[in-house]
């Protein structure tokens, strides 16, 4: 989606990217506004959500929510069986995750997808590929706030000067 500049433009294109899983609809329904609204201060934008092995209420919910907004966005959901999340030890043999290094695995492969999704789709397109969590950078409290004003976190003008300073203008 291409904006004309506003307070704080960035003179750059973005693909916003989060992972999601077992979210809370209120959190989910609070984050994708924020995305947006991060979004507009670029030249153009467009948000890649990546989802896997959610229960089923929390993925119906994420595609409820997605459907009210407009086509600026890509949700990939897919389920992930457990021996996809099977890594090498230190030894070099394959083994199953435990239930904390599970979560780790998963993050991390979550994170590989979205990487291979935007250079697959979007790098030709998108100048920048930003990574943030979801259900902590974006909802009210988080500690990553980025956007709006009951928020701490950066506002556009913090933004800009990030891109001026990298020589991005």
């Amino acid at each position: 989606r291409t904006k004309q500049k506003n307070e704080g433009y960035i003179p750059a294109t973005a693909v916003l990217c989060s992972t999601v899983r077992n979210m809370q609809e209120k959190k989910f329904s609070e984050a994708i506004p924020k995305l947006r609204k991060l979004g507009s201060y670029f030249q153009k934008y467009h948000i890649v959500i990546y989802e896997n092995n959610s229960r089923e209420r929390y993925r119906k919910a994420y595609q409820r929510e997605l459907s009210k907004v407009p086509n600026d966005y890509t949700f990939v959901t897919e389920d992930l069986t457990a021996s996809e999340f099977a890594h090498p030890d230190d030894t070099g043999r394959i083994v199953e995750p435990s239930t904390f290094a599970a979560k780790t695995t998963r993050i991390a492969m979550a994170r590989n997808k979205l990487l291979d999704i935007v250079q697959q789709r979007f790098s030709d397109e998108y100048e920048y590929m930003i990574v943030m969590d979801l259900d902590h950078g974006c909802s009210k409290g988080g500690g990553g706030d980025v956007v709006g004003p009951d928020h701490v976190g950066y506002s556009p003008s913090v933004l800009r000067e990030a891109f001026v300073k990298h020589g991005n203008e």
